[in-house]
């Protein structure tokens, strides 16, 4: 799966009339001495990002799946805003896609998660990229 794939999928639409998809935070990270370094997300958007293919990056980001719902009562009708947040990550190395946490909203933000490889149960990982999320915001 490539890079472009990868930004793609985050922003893939939800499944579900009146359903949309935020991306609140997002980082291109890359396995250095900090642990994560992190990388310009204009040189993905530029092309001039070359990864360095024994070095572990990972594409993280968190998103907000938002529905309006509509109640009907005899008075009148209610409109209520939702907001179901979701944190995501892919890491791969030399074009190999080594693990994921993706999650697919289906109708009404309903989350399905699928996950792939070890490391998000390496103690701290997960922990460590929204850190870093955050930091490089």
């Amino acid at each position: 799966m490539s890079l472009d794939e990868l930004v793609a999928s985050i922003h893939a639409p939800p499944v579900g009339r009146h359903t949309t998809i935020l991306v609140t935070h997002l980082a291109l990270l890359g396995l250095g001495s900090d642990p994560w370094e992190s990388i310009p997300i204009r040189s993905l958007r530029n092309g001039t990002f070359t990864p360095d293919p024994q070095r572990l990056y990972v594409l993280a980001a968190e998103t907000q799946c938002s529905y309006v719902s509509r109640h009907y009562t005899q008075e009148r009708n209610a409109f209520e805003q939702h907001a179901i947040p979701s944190f995501v990550w892919y890491a791969w190395r030399d074009e190999e896609l080594l693990g994921y946490r993706h999650v697919v909203f289906e109708e009404r933000c309903r989350r399905v998660e699928r996950n792939r490889g070890n490391l998000g149960q390496v103690e701290g990982f997960e922990e460590q990229l929204r850190r870093a999320l955050r930091r490089w915001d």
